[in-house]
């Protein structure tokens, strides 16, 4: 991506028009001529989108290229918020399958199906998993602040490794 004041800014290597005189794309090969008709590369400097949205864009030019950046302007804590539980559903979904959000439930499982012999390594990981979602929504809608949101969220979040499942007997 090239910039130029007099041409604005060029995303991709095109023919172009400077002082009346046509040029082919492959001249972005060629900077130092690019430097005399005053076009150098331009560099984007993304936010983090996860917790702000893009504000006010500054360009700056530092004698060899130009730096495009934006404002980072915090999200609305009720809009973060939402964002955040509906990520985490969302993974806890992907994580889990329907089957396993029914087996954690332990107890109620017991009463109903204790015919059945679980895998306990299997139903031990499907309650950690479910547990760790749990801790980490609780984490986001008791927060109170935005820097609350971001601290919760960047808590150190693995999904442990499911194990293998084995045959289960029936009587």
């Amino acid at each position: 991506m090239w910039y130029s004041e007099e041409l604005g800014t060029i995303p991709t290597a095109r023919p172009f028009k400077y002082n009346g005189i046509s040029y082919p794309a492959g001249i972005f090969k060629q900077p130092t001529i690019l430097a005399d008709m005053t076009i150098y590369p331009l560099r984007v400097e993304k936010i983090d989108t996860r917790y702000y949205t893009q504000g006010e864009m500054t360009r700056t030019f530092d004698g060899s290229m130009w730096v495009e950046s934006y404002e980072a302007v915090p999200k609305d804590f009720e809009v973060l918020q939402k964002e955040l539980v509906r990520y985490y559903l969302n993974l806890l979904d992907t994580t889990l399958a329907r089957t396993d959000k029914f087996l954690t439930r332990s107890d109620e499982m017991a009463q109903w199906f204790s015919k059945w012999t679980i895998n306990p390594a299997l139903q031990a990981w499907r309650d950690g998993v479910y547990l760790l979602f749990n801790i980490r929504m609780n984490a986001i809608t008791e927060a109170v602040t935005f820097e609350g949101l971001v601290l919760a969220d960047e808590q150190s979040f693995v999904i442990p490794e499911q194990p293998e499942p084995y045959e289960v007997e029936t009587e």
